[in-house]
C-alpha cells in the first residue's frame, strides 16, 4: 500500500498530508527507496 501512495505522490495526485498517519513513515521510506525522498515533505 505504501508504494501505491508513493507513486500517487510522485504523479502529483496526492501529498504526504493526504496519506493516513499510520502509513506515513512507510510511505516516506518507499519514496526514499525510489530516489524521491524530497517529496516526503508534509505540506502545511
Amino acid at each position: 500500500m505504501e508504494y501505491i501512495y508513493a507513486f500517487l505522490i510522485i504523479k502529483g495526485e496526492k501529498t504526504m498530508t493526504q496519506v493516513p498517519d499510520k502509513l506515513q513513515s512507510s510511505v516516506k521510506l518507499a519514496l526514499e527507496s525510489l530516489d524521491c525522498g524530497n517529496l516526503a515533505i508534509e505540506d502545511s
